[in-house]
């Protein structure tokens, strides 16, 4: 949540918000019937923990190509980013 208010101008970070908290519920509202499905259908508890570790491993990178994208953005010289998404 922290890396949306720093992507999002101020007068925007509701919008941003909403979207991520709307992903963010697709993405785990799921997670458990899909753990539980694998279990039942292996029948070991190695896969459901292959899941979960695939889910955190997606952060770590969906969090480092957020940084190398913000990192390549040009900075502003002296606006703030409501002067400049405006």
């Amino acid at each position: 949540m922290a890396l949306t208010t720093q992507a999002m101008a101020p007068h925007r970070r509701a919008f941003g918000i909403g979207i991520f908290f709307s992903s963010y519920f697709l993405i785990t509202t799921p997670a458990p019937g899909i753990a539980g499905w694998l279990f039942d259908t292996t029948g070991i508890a190695y896969w459901p923990i292959v899941f979960a570790a695939t889910l955190f491993l997606f952060t770590g990178v969906a969090n480092a190509v957020f940084r190398y994208v913000q990192a390549r953005l040009p900075k502003p010289l002296g606006a703030s980013l409501a002067e400049q998404d405006a």
